[in-house]
């Protein structure tokens, strides 16, 4: 008995899986490669992204066509099958429409949608137009498994060779960049993993139809886990809608998640369950998989009213669009399996994977319409504050309440970064200072300048919008040419941002001797040295340079006010050094009686030298 497989045995294994999914292999290369390439460089350039994201895709997509090919269409028609497969990887590649280092999330989420759809292709393409029940189930348990089996196989690998590099380093040696532990992440990822599954993808068809054998741990899991979840959640939606028909309101919007996670659990249930509904021995799965239909379908209605409402009240979205989705599907699927045990399980993926491809392109797709309706909204938005005039936004200084101002800046940041970062140039054409969008793939110096966030913060500067409790002010420091600060010769100058929502230590002098502390408190940092500790106060230095004597109506605009590095230079002194921060940038909220409310982002250099 061999302990280990030969060579022989994993080349012929290797052979095998090239002859049977070699497309699929190529789009994994792909893949890799891309992913190697970009962690090597730090390159996210869009060439790369694209590519990154197609060859992913090409994965489950060509399993799906390949495995047509081989079972379904074994002569020169599937080949065409899985050549067009290829083509459509290229066009989907070479059609993704992109901004200056980044995708609109629109994108995004139409890759994971096709991702979605194309795995419920590749679970029902090899019994499309065949009656195999019990083949069905058998080969995408064995998928199933498979793909547990190498994700174990692939955390153990990885973490043994990890621990090996790191033993080399610390016993030996032997110096490793610290990028050698992602390149081999990725590669048993995006290689070993692939190919480990695709060796254990079963082709004798006739054999999984006759298989009886049945796990008696899947069997313990769903009867002893899943189906106490199932009941769990039927009785809290169950009290749920008895309070709504007590005391007659409507339901919470919130209501959407819980019958979500029941219908997936009870349905992932009852497919687990399907092979032994029949068996005399296990007569309780064919009652629990009808009754949990029976029960799901009048918390469909629920859903509906739910997900209606969060429409009603805030327009479409694409997670709407697909909640609403989900709330027409379900009582359908719940239709079909509530009085009848001898309907096809190949509908859910079947049927999930043809919503996925309808529901991403065409102007019926969530994208189309979630934009429309959102769109719309904030014209209603703008009209009802009166900025709106003849199709062009006009200046009209006022401060509206919070909720209406949170609102409004919700609608624009999803717009502009969701669908469209250039959707208000039309209607900013009466103001000079507003830069009209401009896609330009070569130049990601824009990025940071045509961000959604900016440009919202932007739009309701210059329209004059102001919140009731809380406005931003962006400062901005100016270099002047004959340079910022004079410095002696010994200093030593790091440079630094932090938002305040994590805890960060970074050393400003190279022997560690002195430390700068984020602090969970966004106002404020921790200079350490030697055991001695100084607060920097942020909120009360820029209080003073936002407000004049503490009078409101004599405070700065510091929105429209160029600082010096003088203005905005902080002097600290501790354990015999001196620590200037010269603030570059920062984002601050004032409360409405223009006291300091928190500094939000910060960039600053630190200079540090020797006490005088």
């Amino acid at each position: 008995m061999r302990l280990l497989p030969s060579v022989k045995d994993i080349g012929a294994a290797l052979a095998q899986v090239l002859r049977r999914f070699f497309p699929v292999v190529v789009a994994a290369l792909g893949a890799t490669a891309c992913a190697m390439i970009m962690l090597e460089d730090h390159d996210s350039s869009l060439a790369l992204t694209k590519a990154l994201m197609a060859c992913v895709l090409g994965v489950p997509w060509l399993f799906a066509l390949s495995l047509m090919h081989e079972r379904l269409l074994r002569d020169w028609r599937g080949m065409m099958l899985v050549i067009l497969g290829v083509l459509l990887v290229v066009i989907y590649d070479l059609g993704l429409q992109v901004v200056p280092s980044s995708f609109p999330l629109r994108h995004v989420e139409r890759f994971f949608l096709l991702l979605a759809g194309a795995h419920c292709l590749a679970a029902i393409a090899p019994f499309l137009g065949r009656r195999e029940p019990a083949a069905f189930w058998q080969f995408n348990k064995a998928l199933f498994l498979r793909f547990l089996l190498g994700a174990l196989y692939a955390a153990v690998l990885y973490v043994g060779l990890a621990l090996a590099l790191l033993s080399m380093d610390k016993l030996l040696g032997l110096k490793f960049e610290g990028e050698i532990y992602g390149h081999l992440w990725v590669l048993i990822t995006g290689l070993f993993h692939p190919l480990f599954f695709l060796a254990g993808v079963p082709r004798d068809f006739e054999a999984l139809e006759a298989e009886p054998g049945y796990p008696v741990g899947l069997r313990r899991f769903v009867q002893f886990v899943l189906v106490p979840l199932v009941a769990v959640y039927l009785a809290i939606l169950y009290v749920y809608a008895a309070k709504i028909l007590f005391t007659w309101h409507l339901p919470n919007g919130w209501v959407a998640l819980p019958v979500l996670i029941l219908a997936v659990v009870g349905i992932l249930a009852a497919l687990l369950l399907q092979p032994i509904r029949t068996r005399a021995e296990f007569r309780w799965t064919d009652g629990f998989i009808l009754w949990f239909y029976r029960l799901l379908l009048p918390l469909t209605f629920l859903l509906m009213l739910s997900i209606g409402r969060r429409i009603h009240d805030y327009g479409v979205t694409e997670h709407r669009y697909f909640t609403a989705i989900l709330a027409l599907w379900l009582p359908v699927t719940c239709l079909l399996f509530a009085w009848r045990h001898d309907r096809s399980i190949k509908w859910i993926p079947a049927s999930l994977g043809a919503l996925c491809l309808i529901t991403a392109f065409g102007p019926w797709s969530a994208f189309s319409i979630s934009y429309r309706s959102q769109h719309l909204r904030l014209m209603n938005q703008l009209q009802q504050l009166g900025v709106l005039r003849d199709g062009r936004v006009i200046a009209r200084r006022q401060t509206v309440n919070q909720p209406v101002y949170e609102e409004l800046r919700s609608t624009l940041d999803y717009v502009l970064s969701h669908h469209d970062p250039a959707a208000l140039d039309p209607l900013m054409t009466g103001f000079k200072e507003w830069k009209p969008y401009a896609s330009s793939v070569g130049d990601d110096s824009r990025n940071d300048r045509y961000s959604a966030y900016n440009r919202t913060w932007t739009f309701l500067r210059l329209v004059g919008l102001e919140s009731g409790s809380s406005r931003t002010y962006d400062v901005t420091l100016r270099l002047a040419p004959p340079g910022i600060v004079v410095t002696d010769a010994a200093a030593f100058i790091t440079y630094h941002e932090y938002s305040g929502w994590s805890q960060e230590i970074a050393v400003i002098v190279p022997d560690g001797s002195v430390t700068i502390e984020s602090t969970k408190d966004s106002n404020h940092l921790r200079l350490s040295s030697h055991g001695d500790r100084v607060d920097v106060d942020w909120a009360a230095f820029f209080a003073g340079k936002i407000s004049s004597g503490g009078n409101p109506s004599q405070a700065i605009d510091v929105r429209e006010k160029t600082f010096s590095a003088v203005d905005l230079t902080l002097h600290k002194t501790i354990g015999g050094h001196q620590v200037a921060f010269v603030v570059t940038r920062a984002f601050l909220f004032k409360d409405s009686s223009e006291k300091m409310d928190s500094v939000r982002n910060i960039s600053f250099f630190t200079i540090v030298t020797p006490a005088k």
